[in-house]
């Protein structure tokens, strides 16, 4: 599995009651707890309005320790996911690499995209300056 929380709903996919983190339900085979329903071993998530500023949000997912947020609009229509790393990338302006970045030289990439930053922010000269 891909992702390590996954959303749970109720009836309708506008309806998400909560989250289930994968290794959660890894123990719970593990232990031959076939009985559990994904209910019993759901977490809350947070629910934000897609109006609420970033540095607003980065707060809230650190003073409630969760790392994904549910989106809606104002009539409680979700809009989507939202996550820390969601969060995080957009605050400091770019990618973060992790172990499902599909990349293959990992120090090439987060190189270049550092040259390209520094460049943009004028921390390096660019040599092929666009006129």
């Amino acid at each position: 599995l891909r992702f390590s929380r996954i959303p749970i709903y109720q009836e309708s996919p506008d309806n998400i009651i909560g989250l289930v983190l994968k290794d959660d339900v890894f123990k719970e085979m593990a232990f031959d707890n076939g009985d559990k329903t994904l209910i019993d071993i759901k977490r809350d998530i947070l629910v934000t309005s897609r109006e609420m500023p970033i540095p607003k949000l980065f707060e809230e997912l650190v003073k409630n320790r969760n790392h994904m947020a549910l989106v809606v609009d104002e009539y409680g229509t979700v809009n989507g996911l939202v996550t820390m790393e969601d969060v995080i990338e957009t605050l400091l302006g770019f990618e973060i690499m992790d172990e499902s970045d599909n990349v293959a030289d990992l120090q090439m990439y987060a190189r270049r995209s550092w040259e390209s930053r520094a460049k943009r922010l004028g921390i390096i000269e660019d040599e092929n300056p666009e006129e």
